[in-house]
């Protein structure tokens, strides 16, 4: 895949240009789905695989539909703010049941697990009054930490600077926005569970 279209109509495609990164829709012939078998981006499996974003997105809300794969324990990047190592949308290693990280500088909201090697609803967002949650498959998360006060900036889809964390597993969908979602939430939630059946 060269390039990630943008479909809200605002043109902020993802792209990558270097064949070797690029992440595969075919794999030996047959098009790469998901664990509900519909379409799905692989991110082979730890290489470096990334999108850069045509334009920063200040992400206070996130609805993403994606899976991720143990390659050997390490952290799994989502989004990203490019060359920081600190503003992110991650899933913790492992050791961590890929607990889903957003983080800003020294700020964090820390949920707590994820299935493995299936596909997921996992949700973020900021409201106005700075109260952080996360959602996985609609149940919301336990927070460890919550102490997020900003939007997330981001750029990047796949790794976290240049080759750090890079994500392992399948996305099939990335939803951002720059405004707090929360009275939305369940809808946009039930929206897109109606089309890949995660649960």
């Amino acid at each position: 895949v060269e390039t990630w279209y943008d479909q809200s109509g605002n043109g902020n495609n993802a792209t990558q240009s270097t064949a070797g990164n690029q992440p595969k829709i075919v794999s030996s012939g047959s098009i790469v789905t998901e664990s509900q078998g519909k379409p799905a981006i692989d991110m082979i499996n730890g290489t470096i695989t990334k999108f850069a974003m045509a334009s920063e997105v200040s992400m206070q809300s996130m609805f993403a539909v994606c899976s991720v794969t143990d390659v050997g324990g390490t952290a799994q990047c989502l989004l990203n703010k490019a060359g920081t190592n600190n503003k992110h949308f991650r899933f913790r290693g492992s050791g961590a049941n890929f607990d889903p990280e957003a983080k800003l500088v020294s700020q964090l909201a820390v949920g707590t697990d994820i299935s493995e090697d299936v596909g997921n609803i996992v949700e973020y967002n900021r409201d106005d009054s700075n109260d952080n949650t996360i959602f996985v498959n609609g149940t919301q998360q336990t927070l460890t930490t919550n102490t997020i006060t900003a939007d997330i900036p981001t750029d990047t889809i796949g790794t976290r600077v240049s080759e750090n964390d890079p994500y392992a597993g399948k996305i099939q969908e990335i939803i951002m926005f720059e405004v707090d979602k929360s009275a939305d939430r369940e809808d946009l939630r039930n929206d897109i569970n109606n089309h890949y059946n995660i649960y």
